[in-house]
């Protein structure tokens, strides 16, 4: 299986800066360089398409500004890596089309879980004591309920995690932020992931999504974070049967984390 290298925007600003001639002196910075330069060698195979797909400004792009940020990544990209394979090149052949794909499409249920995060974060951010747990977990799942979320979505997931303790999960949701564009597109991560293996399985291409970030909450979500029957819908979107392991509820017992999975199950099949 073949790994693809996907950079996030943390990863390009490093790169952007590394062209600019500018060194980085934080160490988390000073180790991504060190990390990318690794990557740049022959039978690697890089793409900056989370980043592009994130965006640069904390919100989402025009259409204008994501082909603004399609040319300077790809560009950024392709010096950088002059002996791995990138992708720039089939990004910069039409960057306008490639930014009107990503500003028209993006997932299914982002309103909804953004409707979910509002309300679920003031519920869980400065800790909960684990005698009231029980009670946010209710509550989280009404509010799962009422934004049409299965009880086994991902981002309902990851706060129940949070809920219990999970420090990675408390740090990719951003239970603190003013808006729930950053949080999103750091839980989506994982589906765009699971897309990019399922689209090129579907091609005949046997690949591994490999992230690459100094996003220490992130990179400790995917990995503990398993993937199966991951498949193309008919409609073009994307199928797929998602687990997170005990390590990311670290205040739960065995026999109360197999409980809450339980629960979790929709119509409450195990």
């Amino acid at each position: 299986m073949t790994p693809l290298f996907l950079l996030d925007r943390n990863a390009i600003s490093v790169i952007k800066n590394k062209l600019a001639n500018k060194a980085p002196v934080d160490p988390k910075k000073l180790a991504l360089l060190a990390t990318l330069e690794h990557l740049n060698q022959s039978g690697n195979h890089i793409s900056p398409l989370l980043s592009i797909v994130e965006g640069e400004h904390g919100r989402e792009d025009t259409v204008d500004e994501k082909a603004a940020c399609v040319i300077t990544e790809a560009t950024a990209v392709r010096n950088f890596f002059d002996q791995a394979t990138t992708d720039a090149d089939q990004l910069l052949r039409d960057p306008l089309t490639v930014a009107r794909v990503f500003t028209t499409y993006r997932e299914t249920g982002w309103e909804n879980r953004s409707s979910y995060w509002a309300s679920a974060a003031p519920l869980v951010k400065g800790g909960i004591a684990k005698e009231k747990r029980r009670g946010v977990e209710d509550e989280l799942v009404a509010l799962a309920t009422a934004n049409g979320l299965p009880s086994d979505d991902p981002i309902h997931l990851l706060f129940l995690a949070a809920l219990h303790g999970g420090a990675s999960a408390q740090d990719v949701l951003k239970l603190r932020s003013d808006s729930a564009y950053n949080p999103l597109n750091d839980l989506h991560v994982l589906s765009r992931m699971a897309l990019i293996q399922a689209v090129a399985t579907n091609a005949g291409h046997l690949i591994m999504p490999v992230l690459v970030s100094m996003d220490e909450g992130l990179n400790d979500v995917l990995s503990h974070t398993h993937f199966s029957k991951s498949k193309l819908t008919d409609e073009g979107g994307i199928h797929m049967t998602l687990r997170f392991d005990k390590e990311l509820f670290p205040q739960l017992s065995d026999k109360e984390y197999r409980a809450l999975l339980d629960r979790a199950k929709p119509n409450g099949d195990v």
